[in-house]
């Protein structure tokens, strides 16, 4: 009979351990696949050259064709779309006070980081946002200028870096690139856009900018939040046990 208990407990104490390998290994394939999704944005950039003022071949180089294009030609922008300044803080709006002519990537007119859209200091951060979602959003920038401010590119709050950074940057008070954002079937779609200036205040602009035709809706992509959540409380039971 003591045999049989010993034998048992060992039984116990093996199935035991096995339950709590496997709950440890769970976690920590949570913790993976929080890490790997970290930045689920496809970055794809065009260097000044691309710049055509036939839009309808330079539209076609940049791969946007169909897309909806906001020019910044008026006021009102188009359907989906906002924007949000801050420091000085203004929006999110969808109608801008005035429109704002510098060098662009379609038409005369711009959009600059001001609510008022006047070249003065002081200038703002930049958020777009899309209302519904869109697999890609493009847009053209111009005026970044390293010497006087860097900028940091945020998506779905996502930093991915500098935009100074990027292949097929060029530096100075020019058109410095064609920046395209994607996300690969199943990721979240891209619903706000940052530009966060660094160190010194200054201007930056932006011009042709592209999202989807048609809202995309949502995806049910779990947040990394609760996959955090889920595999520390894996972990804890692991522990316990």
């Amino acid at each position: 009979m003591k045999r049989t208990n010993v034998a048992l407990a060992a039984r116990e104490r093996l199935f035991k351990l096995v339950f709590r390998i496997q709950l440890i290994a769970l976690s920590i394939t949570f913790f993976l696949s929080l890490s790997l999704r970290a930045s689920p944005i496809n970055v794809v950039t065009f260097a000044p050259s691309v710049y055509n003022p036939n839009t309808a071949a330079m539209d076609a180089a940049l791969g946007i064709n169909g897309m909806l294009i906001e020019d910044f030609e008026d006021t009102t922008l188009i359907p989906r779309l906002s924007v949000e300044f801050r420091n000085p803080n203004g929006g999110p709006i969808t109608t801008l006070p005035q429109t704002f002519a510098y060098i662009s990537w379609d038409g005369t007119k711009t959009l600059i980081n001001r609510p008022d859209q006047q070249n003065m200091p002081p200038y703002s951060d930049v958020i777009f946002y899309i209302n519904g979602g869109t697999t890609r959003f493009g847009v053209g920038l111009v005026d970044f200028q390293t010497f006087l401010n860097e900028t940091k590119l945020f998506v779905n709050g996502i930093d991915l870096g500098l935009v100074s950074s990027l292949p097929n940057y060029q530096d100075g008070a020019i058109r410095n690139l064609y920046l395209l954002l994607s996300v690969s079937p199943g990721d979240p779609l891209i619903t706000s856009v940052e530009f966060r200036m660094l160190g010194r205040n200054d201007a930056i602009i932006f011009d042709h900018l592209a999202i989807d035709a048609e809202a995309q809706g949502t995806r049910p992509v779990p947040e990394p939040g609760t996959m955090l959540l889920l595999g520390t409380g894996l972990a804890g039971v692991a522990s316990v046990m």
